[in-house]
């Protein structure tokens, strides 16, 4: 970064210096954060460069009010993925309680059988498989910057959640998978495992009620 503003200082033109205030707008329009204070400062930047003959110290002037005016945005990308971290570790822990204590519910004879209970703990496992994904994708954006250790320890801090909810232990160690929280989890993991299980569904359905698609006599 540093290299790169050293050599922009000493090569000013209002070509290159539009160029880059271009190319910050256009950065700015893929942003989903609130970006209307940085497209102001754009825009009273471009209104200065796009006038005639400009002199030296204006042009550096506004050099390094695209300089400032990058790392503003830099340090404003950064807070939200703080702030989306801090809240992350909030909802996994979160759902790492719900998930336990429906469990120990679950394990209660006298509610095997009750729906309500067995609802709310798929919806569960199911969104913590959706939280599984979401975080490995934000953690394969982030590899080698200065987020990569905090969304690696989130995954960290994940795993049991998802350990309690896939598998079955005691004290001794691994009973098995518990197969209808393994199925959920991995249909809010996974789009297309989901779909695929939706159209092998509908594929047996099919069967089962002998329905070809076909206008035939049968």
């Amino acid at each position: 970064m540093k290299g790169r503003e050293v050599l922009e200082l000493t090569h000013l033109s209002q070509d290159d210096l539009l160029s880059q205030i271009k190319e910050i707008r256009i950065e700015l329009e893929k942003k989903e954060f609130n970006v209307e204070g940085f497209l102001a400062e754009c825009r009273d930047i471009e209104e200065v460069l796009i006038e005639n003959s400009l002199s030296s110290s204006i042009l550096l002037s506004k050099q390094y009010e695209i300089v400032d005016l990058r790392r503003k945005i830099v340090k404003r990308i950064n807070k939200g993925k703080k702030i989306f971290i801090y809240s992350w570790i909030g909802l996994i822990f979160l759902y790492g309680f719900m998930i336990t204590l429906l469990n120990l519910l679950n394990h209660d004879t006298r509610l095997l059988n009750n729906l309500p209970i067995k609802f709310i703990l798929f919806i569960t496992v199911g969104a913590i498989g959706g939280m599984t994904y979401t975080l490995i994708s934000e953690f394969n954006k982030n590899i080698n910057t200065t987020f990569d250790t905090s969304y690696r320890n989130l995954l960290a801090i994940m795993f049991p959640v998802i350990f309690i909810c896939v598998f079955k232990y005691n004290n001794d160690g691994l009973e098995g998978i518990n197969g209808l929280n393994f199925l959920f989890f991995v249909c809010g993991f996974s789009t297309e495992f989901l779909l695929s299980f939706l159209n092998k569904l509908v594929i047996a359905a099919k069967s089962m009620f002998n329905f070809n698609g076909s206008n035939g006599n049968g």
